[in-house]
C-alpha cells in the first residue's frame, strides 16, 4: 500500500480527509495532545491534581517543543531538498502524541515501571517507523546532497527521541 498523501493535479494543496486518508490531519494530534497533558499532569501519582498551571505549562511546553521539533526537520529535509510540506511534517510527528497519552492511560492505571517503559519503547518505535513510511514520498527524490534517505531516517530517530523527551518532560514539569 501506498502511505503517500494524494495531490489533486490541479492544486498543490492536499485532498480533505474524506477522499484521502492519508491527508495530513491535525484533530488527532491534537486531542491525544489535551489527553497527554490531562493524565500526565492532573492524574499523576493516581491523585487527581487540580493545579490548572502545571497542566498549562505541560501543555504550553509540548506546543513548544512540537513546534521546535517540526522545524528542525523542515530544516533537515531543506538541506537535502527543501521540498518537505510544513503542515504535512507537523500532523504526521503530532501523532506521537497517541503512544504518549497511550502510556500515560497505562501509567495511571497499571502503574507498573516495567510496562510503562516497555509501553514507551513500543509506541516509540512504532513512531519511529510511522515517520519513516509516511515520509518516504520524497525518497524517491533527488536532493542537493543525493538520496533523501539519510534525512528521512534522522527524522524518524529524532520522532523516537522527542517521545522519550516529551514523557521525561511531562515527569519533571510536575
Amino acid at each position: 500500500t501506498s502511505w503517500q498523501p494524494k495531490l489533486p493535479s490541479d492544486s498543490p494543496e492536499f485532498l480533505p480527509g474524506r477522499y484521502d486518508k492519508y491527508s495530513p490531519d491535525l484533530c488527532i494530534p491534537l486531542i491525544s495532545l489535551l489527553v497527554h497533558s490531562v493524565f500526565a499532569t492532573i492524574f499523576r501519582d493516581g491523585l487527581i491534581n487540580t493545579r490548572f498551571n502545571v497542566f498549562m505549562i505541560n501543555l504550553f511546553l509540548c506546543i513548544l517543543f512540537w513546534l521546535l521539533e517540526t522545524v528542525m526537520m523542515r530544516l533537515l529535509f531543506y538541506l537535502h531538498s527543501g521540498n518537505a510540506r510544513y503542515l504535512e511534517i507537523f500532523a504526521f510527528i503530532g501523532c506521537k502524541f497517541v503512544g504518549l497519552a497511550l502510556t500515560d492511560l497505562i501509567e495511571t492505571f497499571i502503574g507498573n515501571t516495567t510496562a510503562v517503559n516497555g509501553a514507551m519503547l513500543y509506541f516509540s518505535l512504532m513512531m519511529s517507523i510511522f515517520t519513516f513510511k509516511t515520509l518516504t514520498r520524497y525518497k524517491g527524490k533527488k536532493g542537493r546532497n543525493g538520496d533523501l534517505t539519510i534525512a528521512i531516517a534522522c527524522c524518524s530517530l529524532l520522532t523516537m527521541a522527542a517521545m522519550w523527551f516529551y514523557y521525561v518532560l511531562s515527569k519533571y514539569v510536575n
